[in-house]
């Protein structure tokens, strides 16, 4: 708890150590700097014959070209160039394709999201599969370009790229399939992707196949069935661990397991953080550690340094809790040192409870306005949004009686 001498009081002190909850699991895994786990699986270490680059011609829309006869309107069978700012960029594709990423030249890719937008105006019966073969697109490579839509800025190109990806998994590529349903279970819509999830089913009911036991292990989990999904989590990692996802399904064993039986937490959180160096294992190795131990203290390291967001938090708190105790009052942030340092990354990265902190500290040594900037951050997470609210009018009541 914090010195109210120092930064005034909060009704739940944001200093408290995050996520600590007994093991239980309903605070869910900790914040860690994004990434898919499946996104960037080799599509079954297929190689592709790369198709020559040829010169990309863009073109003027027909909406925009003005002759005697006014401004064109394009039937539903003539393309309509206004679609192509859906498509990525030039220099993306061209990028891809230099790198080996995309295994046609992005002028094929053009060719290919022009005949597929015009087409789809219209739906014919299996146009989207003609169109496809009318363009050399395989499913592997249908969802490369799903993929580099996926990564482009705006809204309309993402869309377009989903698109791509339930078309190529309905087609059977594996990497798109397992992407739909990594992401539905991220969103918690396992009901749009039935067909993929059940896709996914299989290929784990073949025996051979741990990503996609992970997979479903985690579907499962999503869906509260718990004794299932860890039975499939631990036919993942019965073996090797050479496959995507086995830092994943190690780390969920252990989550699931913290409940009722911590020997059994403890080895699956071992496992992924001495074989595969998991950033999430360490944390959760920390949580079953003695609070303030040098042990506690050596896993949070760890795993703030690989990118934890809620061990940045706690360390910060811990070192805020050793000030407290020292009954020094900082002056200025730098006095504030390693409680300042953790609680800024942590912050930085997005976790709303350090940037009250933040705002705590910054005002703390007269910083207000500084304080108040964290306070509006804070204000767009809405798990501290009514926090911050609550602080920012406790600040307004001690101006007003201040005069």
């Amino acid at each position: 708890m914090m010195n109210p001498s120092m930064c005034g009081p909060v009704s739940r002190s944001p200093w408290r150590t995050a996520l600590v909850n007994n093991g239980c699991l309903q605070t869910g895994a900790p914040i860690v700097m994004p990434r898919n786990i499946f996104r960037s699986e080799k599509r079954h270490n297929q190689t592709r014959t790369r198709a020559p680059a040829k010169p990309l011609k863009l073109r003027t829309s027909p909406s925009q070209q003005s002759g005697k006869f006014g401004k064109l309107k394009s039937s539903p069978m003539v393309p309509n160039y206004d679609y192509e700012q859906n498509f990525p960029p030039i220099t993306l594709l061209k990028t891809a394709y230099n790198s080996g990423a995309l295994p046609i030249a992005p002028a094929q890719v053009i060719d290919f999201l022009r005949d597929f937008q015009t087409q789809r105006q219209v739906e014919s019966p299996g146009w989207k599969r003609r169109v496809c073969l009318n363009h050399d697109i395989d499913p592997w490579t249908l969802g490369i370009i799903a993929g580099i839509l996926d990564n482009c800025e705006r809204p309309s190109q993402k869309s377009l790229g989903a698109i791509l990806l339930g078309i190529a998994a309905s087609f059977g590529d594996r990497a798109s399939i397992f992407k739909r349903v990594y992401e539905a279970i991220a969103i918690k819509r396992l009901q749009d992707v039935p067909e993929a999830l059940q896709q996914v089913g299989l290929l784990a009911k073949k025996g051979n196949d741990p990503q996609a036991m992970t997979l479903l292990g985690m579907a499962l989990y999503s869906q509260q069935k718990e004794d299932k999904a860890l039975e499939w989590l631990r036919k993942a990692t019965s073996g090797t661990l050479d496959f995507h996802g086995a830092a994943e399904a190690l780390v969920l064993q252990g989550r699931i397991l913290m409940a009722h039986d911590t020997d059994g937490a403890m080895a699956a959180f071992q496992r992924a953080a001495s074989e595969l160096e998991d950033s999430k294992a360490f944390f959760y190795l920390s949580k079953m550690q003695t609070p303030g131990s040098e042990s506690h203290e050596a896993f949070l390291i760890q795993a703030a340094s690989s990118g934890v967001l809620e061990a940045c938090h706690n360390l910060g708190a811990m070192e805020m809790a050793k000030i407290n105790e020292g009954g020094k009052r900082p002056r200025s942030l730098n006095d504030y040192g390693l409680a300042r340092e953790w609680a800024q990354i942590a912050a930085e990265g997005g976790f709303g409870f350090s940037m009250l902190n933040m705002a705590l500290m910054c005002k703390s040594v007269g910083r207000r306005d500084e304080g108040l900037e964290w306070l509006e951050k804070a204000e767009g997470k809405v798990d501290v949004r009514e926090e911050a609210q609550s602080m920012r009018a406790r600040w307004e009541s001690e101006d007003v009686a201040q005069g």
